[in-house]
């Protein structure tokens, strides 16, 4: 009977093991995918502020008459200031 207590103590213990070591590598990688989900995200925010800069910069040297434009002009520079 010790003996059969002995081995069922042993596959608990691996068991307990094996698991841990599981969910340590499913949390390191899935810190892994995260971090780069972030810097995929970054990476688009950035176009995305240069593109709007581009926008500024370019509707600034065309004539614009329609005061809705130019109103929604006037919003996005001031709130890409702030952003900035």
């Amino acid at each position: 009977m010790a003996g059969f207590m002995a081995v069922a103590a042993q596959m608990v213990g691996a068991a307990v093991v094996q698991e841990a070591v599981s969910r340590t590598i499913s949390f390191t990688l899935g810190k892994r995918k995260e971090k780069l989900s972030q810097g995929q995200y970054l990476e688009r925010l950035r176009k995305a502020v240069r593109e709007v800069e581009f926008v500024l910069e370019r509707t600034t040297k065309l004539p614009i008459t329609e005061i809705s434009l130019l109103r929604d002009r006037m919003e996005l520079k001031r709130d890409f200031i702030e952003a900035a």
